[in-house]
């Protein structure tokens, strides 16, 4: 008698267990018999050696590893790879859409790219394919949109995040099929995935073989996708604070204390530096907080006058102004310094985005309405006009909401803007004008703060899940006439949003005077934004954990860079000059010697860390 799968998916049950029961015996001996030949050593196997090449670049480090072996003589281990399933999901017909409360926890964003080499289904020899990603904990499924007759579709803005409540044990399902109007789509191929893999937080660019359990002597193409695991602080303190404690790192944290702003900030610029990605920065801001306070007798006394985040972004406003020639290249940059201002405004203005802009950027992401403006992207029976008539009227709810609220904006950040202020007048640019100030102001307070919050909510917990690909479109073109308005700078090569140029001439001159208040400190109160010391001690422990892994990756990058530029007096590799270089020297070798005596970060080697699996195809 047939089962249901079998009779519904065409997939023989029998015959897949009798080939996965064989397949196991094939590699229980093959594991026998190099078991024989191996060594006493378990790091000298072949197949160690070959999992080990696996870890992160920061283990194969050979002076500091060496060294660090020597003292604490670790073995790493553990290592394997995580079980596969060769079910055959449902196709999107199937699926069930069943909206989820949103949680402060883990979130996967996942990105479909691209597909490559895909079977064709349809008679003509090509596909209409779409692809679906499920989790496995949770009965919602994403779809991309339909891509016609085309076997290499390239998929645009198909971004989708889940929440995830057990990294450890969870997987997604990837699958491609072919959409048919009459009958039932057809499946083309699938791969499944475990989370564990992507437990590093790193933006994973994956070129993925798929595979049909059905035929595995077919290859049904591959799928190009992004994955980036994102854990909230809160989230994934409970497993650090039993691995390791804020007594392990105070040789670290009082390294990093002890150091001038500018030292501080030459510790992160260098473009040679590898994983150098945003939580590094925001553990940065979020340790500068924090650390101080440990030496305070309660976390009431977290004053912003005295906290060493503002004296650092202080620093790099300076030498940001001093850097530059003309005032529409102020925060411009990619630096170090801009990204040490920037995550300072988002820890101190998350509360103030989400009551500015989290009401209606939720309304518009729920409506996910087709606003496109641009002409030939639009359907036969939208109006560009009308669409762009929306988007102005959306544009301008946010303008209104923003002059109202101007009260709520945190002391902290009006107090680094006015201090953008007080550089910027103390300068003589060469595209000097009468509202230099406001320009300055606007690159910092829109262009670093609200327009990124704008085009990724998600990310600032404004709305629960990424933006589906309308509402995306509606607030990026939102970001950009909020940005060119405050810039002063009408459309000109865009044809189609010519229209909004009125919109620029009607606020300008409400949003310099918008600007202008956000630096008036006398409107504002000095809040103290206490904490709990709990929750203090959480996020410092995280951020310091955060900066071990990134300094100890990054530890043979440094002392080689600064070895040759003593000699040569040469900070190329600094976006900003360094004033000394022996002091920046020294504070490697201090920074070494604390890498040194804390060894491997706590975690390196276990299932946080990146395992390459065979069903990976890795891209250029």
């Amino acid at each position: 008698m047939k089962s249901w799968i079998q009779t519904n998916m065409g997939v023989d049950v029998e015959k897949v267990l009798k080939q996965k029961k064989k397949a196991k015996k094939l590699q229980e001996e093959e594991s026998a018999d190099k078991k024989k030949r191996s060594s006493s050593s378990l790091l000298s196997h072949s197949t160690s050696s070959d999992r080990l090449s696996s870890l992160p670049s920061m283990l194969s480090d050979d002076s500091l590893k060496s060294k660090i072996e020597r003292k604490t003589s670790r073995i790493v281990n553990n290592i394997g790879l995580s079980p596969r399933t060769d079910s055959i999901p449902s196709p999107r017909s199937h699926s069930v859409h069943v909206p989820h409360e949103h949680k402060d926890i883990n979130v996967i964003n996942i990105e479909v790219v691209s597909c490559h080499d895909l079977l064709a289904k349809d008679a003509g020899g090509t596909s209409d394919p779409y692809v679906t990603i499920k989790l496995r904990d949770e009965d919602e499924e994403r779809s991309t949109a339909v891509i016609k007759k085309n076997c290499n579709p390239v998929y645009h803005n198909e971004r989708f995040s889940f929440s995830v409540n057990d990294a450890t044990r969870e997987q997604f399902t990837i699958s491609v099929f072919d959409n048919n109007n009459i009958s039932k789509d057809t499946f083309i191929g699938v791969v499944n995935l475990p989370l564990v893999d992507f437990l590093d937080e790193k933006l994973h660019d994956l070129t993925l073989d798929l595979h049909d359990p059905k035929n595995k002597d077919v290859n049904p193409g591959r799928v190009k996708i992004k994955v980036q695991f994102t854990s909230s602080e809160s989230g994934t303190i409970k497993y650090l604070s039993t691995i390791t404690s804020l007594d392990y790192y105070t040789p670290f944290s009082r390294f990093l204390v002890d150091l001038s702003p500018e030292m501080f900030i030459a510790l992160f610029d260098n473009q040679k530096l590898v994983n150098l990605e945003d939580k590094i920065w925001r553990a940065a801001m979020w340790m500068t907080r924090l650390a101080q306070s440990k030496t305070k007798s309660s976390m009431s006394a977290l004053v912003q006058d005295l906290d060493l985040s503002y004296e650092i972004c202080k620093h790099a406003i300076r030498i940001q102004v001093k850097s530059c020639e003309r005032t529409q290249q102020l925060l411009r940059s990619n630096s170090a310094a801009t990204k040490l201002v920037s995550q300072y405004m988002n820890i101190y203005g998350l509360e103030y985005l989400k009551k500015v802009l989290g009401p209606l950027t939720l309304e518009i992401c729920n409506k996910d309405e087709n606003l496109e403006a641009d002409p030939s992207r639009v359907g036969k029976d939208q109006s560009a006009n009308s669409n762009l008539s929306k988007i102005l009227d959306y544009a301008q709810k946010y303008v209104n909401t923003m002059i109202s609220m101007v009260d709520e904006i945190p002391y902290p950040i009006r107090k680094l803007c006015c201090h953008l202020v007080e550089q910027i007048r103390q300068k003589d640019f060469l595209d000097q004008t009468n509202d230099v100030a406001v320009t300055g102001v606007s690159g910092l307070f829109f262009l670093r703060f609200i327009c990124p919050a704008l085009t990724s909510p998600q990310f600032y917990k404004i709305v629960p899940n990424a933006p589906q690909r309308n509402a995306l479109r509606s607030l990026i073109l939102i970001g950009k006439i909020l940005q060119q308005t405050v810039n002063n700078v009408p459309f000109s090569k865009e044809q189609y949003m010519l229209p909004a140029n009125q919109f620029i001439e009607a606020n300008l001159s409400k949003l310099n005077v918008f600007l202008l208040d956000v630096c008036k400190l006398d409107q504002c109160s000095k809040i103290k934004y206490d904490v709990s010391q709990k929750e203090a001690d959480d996020r410092l422990l995280w951020s310091l954990h955060t900066l071990h892994q990134f300094f100890y990756e990054n530890d043979s990058v440094w002392r080689g860079v600064m070895d040759e530029s003593v000699k040569t007096l040469d900070t190329s590799f600094a976006s900003f000059p360094v004033e000394s270089v022996y002091e920046l020297h020294n504070s490697i070798i201090s920074l070494h010697a604390v890498m040194l005596k804390l060894g491997v970060p706590p975690q390196v080697g276990l299932q946080h860390r990146t395992r390459v699996n065979s069903s990976f195809s890795k891209t250029k």
